[in-house]
């Protein structure tokens, strides 16, 4: 899925959809495998920054999803932030 949505965007918002739903993944692995993923993503192409962070903003906010699943979100905004204001955003999301 990473090297369909690197290099072709035809179906961005459905591979994204895909990669994201890999973070609620039951085995570690697997979740860990797609933050690394996703974070490469962003950093060959961070104009997708958007994209990525609402699709992941959706993900959060799902009913019944577990701490390992909310922990690898986190994550990968925290690794791929450019600045502070990014993480309050985050944290008063997952406060309130």
């Amino acid at each position: 899925m990473y090297a369909l949505l690197k290099s072709k965007s035809e179906q961005e918002r459905r591979l994204l959809s895909a990669l994201v739903n890999k973070l609620g993944d039951p085995e570690n692995k697997g979740a860990s495998n797609a933050d690394f993923h996703m974070a490469n993503l962003l950093s060959d192409h961070p104009n997708m920054k958007v994209v990525v962070i609402d699709e992941v903003d959706s993900f959060l906010f799902r009913p019944h999803l577990g701490l390992r699943a909310k922990y690898h979100a986190v994550w990968l905004f925290i690794f791929t932030a450019d600045n502070f204001s990014l993480y309050y955003v985050i944290w008063r999301k997952l406060v309130a």
